[in-house]
């Protein structure tokens, strides 16, 4: 049976009048990569500083190792964090950088250099003991931060968006060494970010978060594939939101009418009955020109170097959808041509989101 690690119990916190965390509730099991995403100012990094300690909930718990933690300061609990700007000693070597942790915790100096040591060859810092944050690339002093966040063994490592200083080769890059590392030694971690990329490529599971709250958590696939509601669809990747109603339910199977062509998809996470007025989540990547589908005109197009990318008004609808295609060696499109599409796999999502 697989251990939780972390719990967040129905937690809320409040800064002055500002709601910043609604009554949350997840769990992280040990060794997993949980990252917590949504937009600027949707309670993310609040969340995050709640299970470090640096805030206290106003109701609910922060339970680690099955021990409620709402009262244990930040230094007594057992937490590695990297923060954005890596927050790195710059008078101070990377030893001595990553040593710091270990020597607050008055650790044997022999245990000290061998652990040190041992962290430095992990994160690819092998022979840079003695060099200052201001002589390395912003990626090596991520390492640095990475490692003395490791080094003293915490119960879980938190990161509050530590890519996001870093240009995007880089950032590819770390992602691949953060997720890398966190397997290798099978720390739990609680993972901040706007990113959707980082979050679909690195994390186990991802907790989209909303003006406070979690609307969805579930598998990267599951949240791309199955959103639960319009802000999930739409902040997830990218998507074209078509007017749809439910014509026919039976059983997992669901008939929307699109103008007047009839889809049929599986909704079996929604409660959908007939007349409902929904969304066709329709990924641009998925669309292809077809002999059959959906009529549209298109207005215009894009060359965005792997992608061309197509801009096509639905005829009979207000809509103006995107249909990126790759390596396309179909009949030439033309813009204010007349094609049909089919939308390939598509997902429905309730206009109340419920």
């Amino acid at each position: 049976m697989v251990e939780e690690k972390v719990v967040v119990e129905n937690v809320s916190k409040r800064f002055g009048r500002t709601v910043a965390v609604d009554g949350i509730s997840f769990k992280v099991m040990k060794g997993e990569f949980l990252t917590l995403l949504g937009p600027s100012g949707c309670g993310k990094t609040t969340t995050l500083r709640l299970v470090a300690g640096f805030y206290k909930p106003d109701k609910g718990n922060i339970i680690i190792d099955g021990k409620v933690m709402n009262d244990i300061p930040v230094y007594k609990r057992n937490i590695g964090i990297v923060f954005q700007n890596y927050a790195l000693f710059p008078h101070m070597t990377v030893f001595e950088n990553v040593a710091f942790g270990l020597r607050m915790r008055k650790t044997p100096e022999d245990e000290v250099r061998r652990r040190v040591k041992t962290m430095l060859e992990t994160v690819g810092l092998a022979g840079m003991e003695e060099r200052y944050p201001r002589q390395l690339s912003g990626g090596q002093q991520q390492r640095v931060a990475l490692a003395r966040a490791l080094v003293i063994e915490p119960d879980v490592l938190l990161l509050d968006e530590p890519l996001s200083n870093l240009d995007l080769k880089l950032r590819l890059q770390m992602r691949k060494e953060i997720r890398r590392i966190q397997k290798r030694l099978g720390i739990t971690a609680i993972y901040v970010t706007h990113d959707q990329g980082e979050a679909l490529s690195m994390s186990d599971r991802v907790a989209v978060m909303n003006q406070g709250k979690i609307i969805q958590i579930g598998s990267p696939t599951e949240i791309y594939e199955k959103p639960v509601d319009s802000f999930v669809a739409d902040f997830i990747g990218e998507a074209n939101l078509i007017d749809g109603r439910v014509e026919m339910v039976e059983g997992e199977r669901v008939g929307v009418r699109v103008g007047d062509t009839l889809l049929e998809t599986t909704a079996d996470h929604l409660r959908l009955k007939k007349g409902d007025e929904v969304f066709v989540v329709a990924r641009p990547e998925r669309i292809r020109p077809s002999r059959e589908g959906i009529e549209a005109v298109v207005e215009d197009a894009e060359f965005l170097g792997q992608v061309r990318r197509y801009y096509l008004r639905l005829t009979g609808l207000d809509a103006t959808i995107k249909m990126d295609l790759v390596n396309y060696v179909g009949e030439e499109i033309n813009v204010g041509q007349k094609i049909r599409l089919n939308l390939g796999r598509f997902a429905v999502v309730k206009k109340d989101g419920g």
